[in-house]
């Protein structure tokens, strides 16, 4: 389990890749105009070799608590893993209370997710459904994000651009990243716009918005231009945060 830091996303593609998920990371990072992101890797050797889903799961599981244990030692403001599976969020938000427990490790900070929140919901969920699974993130240290499984143009190695559709888990990313941009960190991330996206697949009318938003379940819409506007943000509870530049840390399960 790798933990690194990029001040350059240039050289955070040139050791991840390109078209990976990392690699994508590191381009809406750039884009948006982030030009510092950590990375945390997940050994999956035991996955791997699991005899079974059941076991490939806790297999999985373990992985991500052994990775996130290394992200105890350092300073971090926002957390998104890039695994929309739920039992993956969970984990992810036992660290962050473990994490900002004020006696022990005293490291606050927040999970962004979309992870329990199925990605495709036009065809396999209803907005009730987000909002049931949602409910299973309440605590103030983890926001859920209704993925809208968000369209862009992502360059591969040859530098050769062509459109990808994205997992839920980049709309959390991208709120990360909007909200490490503010210049106060207590401004709150309701109304910021950014143009990285080229669509959504799903789109929420107003009922919905009306919905989700009363339960906590932050959301984005996007126009036809490709400006995509965060309806409901959630001010992050952290008290730790450095006035200069969050620190936005992505997981993935890939080895460096």
């Amino acid at each position: 389990n790798k933990f690194r830091t990029f001040t350059s996303m240039t050289q955070m593609r040139a050791v991840h890749g390109s078209t990976n998920n990392l690699g994508v990371a590191a381009q809406l990072s750039q884009t948006m105009g982030l030009n510092t992101l950590s990375s945390l890797s997940v050994d999956f050797s035991d996955v791997d070799s699991a005899p079974n889903a059941a076991q490939a799961l806790i297999a999985k599981q373990a992985a991500y608590q052994a990775a996130l244990d290394v992200l105890l030692e350092h300073d971090t403001d926002i957390v998104v893993l890039l695994d929309p599976e739920p039992e993956i969020s969970v984990v992810g938000k036992n660290h962050v209370i473990l994490a900002s427990d004020a006696f022990d490790h005293k490291k606050e900070r927040v999970l962004f997710t979309s992870g329990g929140l199925n990605d495709d919901i036009g065809d396999t969920a209803t907005v009730g459904t987000l909002v049931y699974n949602a409910r299973s993130f309440n605590h103030r240290l983890v926001t859920p994000w209704a993925p809208v499984t968000p369209h862009m143009i992502v360059l591969d190695d040859a530098g050769n651009a062509g459109e990808v559709a994205l997992t839920g888990s980049f709309t959390a990313l991208a709120a990360a990243i909007t909200n490490a941009l503010q210049p106060d960190e207590a401004t709150p991330i309701t109304n910021k716009q950014f143009a990285a996206f080229t669509r959504f697949d799903t789109n929420f009318n107003r009922g919905d918005l009306q919905l989700l938003d009363p339960q906590g379940v932050a959301t984005m819409t996007i126009d036809a231009n490709g400006v995509t506007t965060i309806v409901h943000g959630v001010t992050s509870a952290t008290d730790t945060f450095e006035n200069a530049e969050l620190n936005v840390v992505i997981q993935e399960n890939k080895l460096l």
